[in-house]
């Protein structure tokens, strides 16, 4: 197999963890990676912890044949990451409706769900709508319905692969 990253994309809250938790059992040979998990490690509140985690990330990954990584694909550092893969690039996105997205981020907060630090100092809520002004600009080579549920999230994920 050529070098694969799968780049899954989207919100805060799209339920791209869902989904990547769902899919895991079919992947054993992908090594996951996510932002947040570096960034609940080396902390995001100052420019240099957010740099450093992406750059810890980046490091990990490209050492990896085949990759799948969840960001929300807003920060400067996924062109970097990507262009430093040296290998195929699948992009994702996770399409889930603001207000849906901030309902799920409320629900988990409010149930002492682990969140990652937020890398700009900004509420929750405003973070959210610049990244859906940053997504909805972009193109991507597959989407996901995330209003789906998250079975039918992964059947769409597995048709997606199978496909590139």
């Amino acid at each position: 197999m050529k070098k694969t990253l799968i780049h899954v994309i989207g919100n805060i809250a799209a339920g791209k963890s869902s989904l990547i938790e769902t899919i895991k059992p079919q992947f054993q040979d992908a090594q996951f990676f996510s932002i947040d998990e570096y960034r609940k490690v080396y902390g995001s509140w100052v420019e240099d912890y957010e740099g450093y985690s992406w750059r810890k990330l980046v490091e990990d990954l490209i050492k990896s044949p085949f990759a799948i990584l969840e960001t929300s694909g807003t920060s400067r550092y996924v062109p970097l990451l990507e262009k430093e893969f040296d290998g195929r690039v699948i992009r994702i996105i996770v399409k889930t409706p603001i207000d849906l997205c901030l309902k799920r981020f409320i629900d988990r907060r409010d149930n002492g769900y682990e969140l990652a630090p937020i890398p700009w100092r900004k509420p929750v809520e405003l973070a959210m709508f610049d990244i859906n002004d940053i997504l909805y600009s972009k193109k991507y080579d597959a989407e996901i319905d995330g209003k789906k549920t998250i079975e039918s999230m992964s059947l769409d994920f597995l048709k997606i692969f199978k496909r590139a």
